[in-house]
């Protein structure tokens, strides 16, 4: 009696073990999805709006460069340019903590009371959420934060460079 509900223990727990795994497949599924949905155009993409972003900086900082209506149009498009870039970095960091956050839950779950068969599975999924998951373009640019706060960076250096050789040409 005791062996035979040992058993539908073990049988429970490796059940819900894997509904674990499938959601975790599903998490990695997603975060395919949303990189193939981002790589084709992505790093033209990136050049074209970090210039773009530039000319806008350059044409709302020098004053008397622009009427007042282009220059409200300006700042509404450079507002929407960078609010584009902080939407798909910030897609990025979500996957990213929903990851880390299904790492740290199966590490302080209690699966090493687990059964046998679970706690060599277990393992294996540890292999698996053991780095964070961002999106990538092309496996070259993770989506995260401090990659955001480089291309700004990027663009306020460009910015310079063309405000300082207008100042020099004047």
């Amino acid at each position: 009696m005791k062996r035979q509900y040992r058993q539908l223990c073990w049988e429970y727990d490796y059940y819900f073990f894997k509904q674990i795994v499938q959601y975790h497949q599903k998490l990695r599924y997603m975060t395919r999805e949303l990189t193939s949905f981002l790589t084709p155009a992505w790093s033209l993409l990136i050049l074209i709006q970090i210039s773009v972003l530039c000319l806008h900086m350059f044409a709302l900082f020098v004053p008397g460069l622009l009427s007042s209506v282009a220059y409200f149009k300006t700042l509404a498009m450079t507002l929407l340019f960078a609010s584009g870039f902080a939407l798909v970095f910030l897609t990025g960091e979500v996957v990213a903590t929903a990851n880390h956050a299904w790492r740290l839950t199966l590490i302080n779950s209690y699966w090493y009371k687990c059964s046998p068969r679970t706690q060599q599975a277990m393992t294996l999924l540890f292999l698996t959420t053991q780095t964070d998951i961002y999106l990538s373009v092309k496996g070259l640019i993770p989506c995260n934060f401090l990659t955001m706060v480089k291309i700004v960076k990027t663009a306020y250096s460009m910015f310079n460079v063309m405000r300082f050789e207008r100042i020099k040409n004047n």
